[in-house]
């Protein structure tokens, strides 16, 4: 289907008004339902619903439509880690991979996956390629620093916290994490520096409060 066509649906999903999208895109589907971008950006509207099993549906029908669409098999993948399927997200980003070589999201979507599964190793490979090709994704960072981490202890992960800090200062996780490797590495007070700044980033973080505690003397 034409930009021009999908643009109502495209503005209002850009700008945050979900039902409208929704409701152009269904009235699309009536009359063209073999479409594949509309079948894609109902399901990325579903997404950002959150309602995660209805948005894989809608994007598995667009791959049965057009297989060999990228930014498809990565949109699937996102609904897919929402519904905790690690698995088939793997699946899906691999699939993301080798049909865009040269995609820094699908890489850095791929590596934090394998984290989650359990694979740090690989995972910090899949990171490497990401950051490689893109390096401003904060994000990506802050993955590969958790998964060097866990591959080779939290003295090597330091450097990566600190890059991802570099590009978004204030992201509390990434904080919080740089305050707990530093404490597993046998500095506490540079740690309990950083985690009382992730506790002024979000005052709730229970994690952050606990290893502050830890540290002091």
């Amino acid at each position: 289907m034409t930009t021009d066509v999908l643009g109502p649906a495209v503005q209002a999903l850009q700008s945050g008004r979900t039902a409208e999208a929704e409701e152009h895109l269904g009235a699309m589907l009536e009359r063209t339902p073999t479409d594949p971008d509309a079948w894609h950006l109902l399901g990325v509207a579903a997404l950002h619903a959150g309602r995660a099993g209805e948005a894989a549906d809608c994007i598995g029908q667009a791959i049965s439509f057009v297989p060999g669409h990228a930014a498809y098999h990565l949109d699937l993948a996102l609904a897919l880690c929402a519904l905790r399927r690690f698995g088939d997200a793997e699946m899906a980003l691999r699939q993301a991979a080798a049909l865009a070589p040269d995609a820094p999201a699908a890489y850095a979507n791929l590596g934090a996956v394998r984290l989650a599964l359990g694979r740090p190793a690989e995972a910090v490979s899949a990171l490497r390629r990401a950051v490689a090709a893109r390096c401003d994704m904060a994000q990506a960072h802050a993955n590969l620093a958790a998964a060097v981490c866990a591959a080779a202890g939290p003295d090597a992960a330091r450097a990566h916290y600190h890059r991802a800090l570099a590009l978004h200062p204030g992201q509390g996780d990434t904080v919080r994490n740089l305050g707990l490797v530093l404490l597993q590495g046998g500095q506490p007070d540079p740690a309990s520096a950083w985690l009382r700044r992730a506790l002024a980033v979000r005052p709730d973080d229970g994690r952050a409060r606990r290893a502050l505690a830890a540290a002091a003397p």
